[in-house]
């Protein structure tokens, strides 16, 4: 079980890493520990969604 948690702890340390990387290269400061992010009418990258209706 302590490996499996330090492992989900890799993870997200490494994801975490990701995300500063990405705010870096974006020119934004959205905070990590927020429960939610404005990211305006288009969104950024992955998190806006293709508008199209399924």
């Amino acid at each position: 079980m302590n490996e499996s948690r330090e492992k989900l702890n890799e993870f997200i340390a490494a994801q975490k890493r990701r995300w500063n990387i990405r705010n870096d290269n974006f020119g934004v400061s959205l905070d990590w520990n927020s429960e939610s992010h404005h990211l305006g009418i288009k969104g950024i990258g992955w998190l806006k969604t293709s508008g199209r209706l399924c």
